[in-house]
């Protein structure tokens, strides 16, 4: 019973894309025993494991590497006005290719499996929010939850009538209190994992040891890919040392 949580990550998201491999190598994440939280940029693999997208690693590994590259012709600064388009980019995509008729699934059965952070102004807390009737409404959501106002321009943030901002930001500067919001959703005897890429996040259980390097040094396919294997890496020994029930 594991409550698996994907904390902000910028740009540093192809850590994730490594350590959904390794989860998914160890066990099956479609048992209904796994919940699934993400916030910001770890909406991705959030919901990419909650829809049981088996081949979600490779998937969106080669729309990073697009994605990366074309950062770099651009220019890093340029990139970063564009992290809604990107984050719609990698999400929307994988989605369509790992899912027979996105259109059409079932996304109901979502509902206390996936949950997406959301920082509501003027209270800015993170709250969790779960149950997506559709494609479109988890795309929205999904996005809304890694939503930089100062960056992004001028975009619909409005939801439940609410304006939305990021919601890493809370939860980066709250760690203690945002464990205690996903312990929330935890029910008695689910252990709670939480994932960051950034190795100054002393309160994840899975971070690398030290700085994997910045987001805009990320100019190449092997820049992508060694970031991925660091995920995946940094997964495999964390699992190691974890007395899990093999489902």
């Amino acid at each position: 019973m594991v409550v698996l949580v994907f904390t902000g990550s910028a740009f540093l998201t192809p850590y994730y894309i490594g350590v959904l491999k390794a989860f998914q190598e160890n066990f099956d994440l479609s048992h209904p025993s796994w919940k699934f939280v993400g916030l910001s940029g770890g909406v991705m693999p959030a919901c990419f494991a909650a829809l049981n997208i088996k081949n979600a690693p490779e998937i969106s590994y080669k729309y990073a590497c697009i994605l990366y590259e074309h950062h770099c012709e651009i220019g890093y600064i340029r990139s970063m006005a564009n992290t809604y388009c990107s984050l719609r980019y990698i999400l929307e995509n994988t989605i369509h290719e790992g899912i027979e008729d996105p259109d059409n699934h079932d996304y109901s059965q979502l509902k206390d499996r996936l949950w997406i952070g959301l920082s509501r102004l003027p209270n800015w807390k993170t709250q969790l929010v779960t149950g997506f009737e559709s494609k479109d409404e988890l795309l929205k959501i999904g996005l809304l939850s890694g939503y930089l106002p100062c960056i992004n321009g001028l975009k619909t943030t409005w939801h439940d009538d609410c304006i939305h901002i990021d919601s890493a930001l809370w939860t980066d500067f709250h760690p203690e209190e945002a464990r205690e919001i996903y312990n929330g959703i935890a029910r008695p005897g689910e252990k709670v994992i939480v994932v960051s890429p950034h190795d100054h996040k002393i309160h994840a259980d899975i971070r690398p040891e030290k700085s994997i390097g910045y987001s805009f040094l990320l100019k190449t396919r092997e820049d992508v890919s060694r970031m991925a294997e660091q995920g995946y890496k940094d997964t495999c020994k964390y699992i190691a040392k974890q007395p899990f029930n093999r489902i």
